[in-house]
């Protein structure tokens, strides 16, 4: 199983998970302070690894819907839904400021600019549609196994040995950057 809590987040009384009783992996907010929940995203398909975003006003997750998994954004207030991954899509995450989505796709890192303001709205006053931008590689190698931004930049990966046998050890690149 790889849904989880997201901790920490913008709203302490917040807490968006995976409901563990609905039909294949439905998204859930739990208002803590409360203790009312409440479905954000409940399809027939697959819903997992859900990640806010650092404003709280967005989730990124993955969903199985289109027979593989993709990446979607979704408005947390609203659920308005939007596919940002074209080839399939794994493990979302948000840049520290929340303008970048990243995902993984067949060991290539993608960065996808997300404009938090919502579209459709012409008045300065957000829309409850997320809109984004195409996605763009960033990074790869043939192993990958899963990734995160790291907070100064760059990112922290993990990947298969050569002989692909449970991971023994780690190395870690600081100061790494793009060409």
């Amino acid at each position: 199983d790889r849904g989880e809590v997201v901790h920490p987040q913008p709203d302490p009384a917040l807490h968006v998970e995976p409901h563990p009783v609905t039909r294949r992996g439905d998204i859930w907010i739990l208002d803590t302070s409360t203790g009312s929940t409440r479905a954000l995203i409940a399809t027939p398909a697959e819903e997992i690894l859900p990640r806010l975003s650092p404003d709280g006003r967005w989730i990124a997750y993955e969903s199985d819907a289109s027979g593989r998994f993709e990446v979607e954004i979704a408005s947390v207030e609203f659920g308005a839904r939007l596919q940002v991954s074209t080839n399939g899509g794994t493990w979302p995450a948000w840049s520290a400021n929340g303008r970048d989505l990243f995902y993984l796709h067949d060991g290539t890192i993608y960065r996808v600019p997300v404009d938090g303001s919502g579209s459709g709205s012409s008045s300065g006053i957000s829309s409850t549609q997320p809109s984004a931008g195409n996605p763009v590689p960033v990074f790869h190698h043939p192993d990958i196994v899963l990734f995160r931004p790291a907070a100064a930049g760059g990112f922290v990966v993990v990947r298969r040995t050569g002989e692909h046998l449970p991971l023994t050890r780690l190395d870690l690149v600081l100061n790494w950057r793009a060409p």
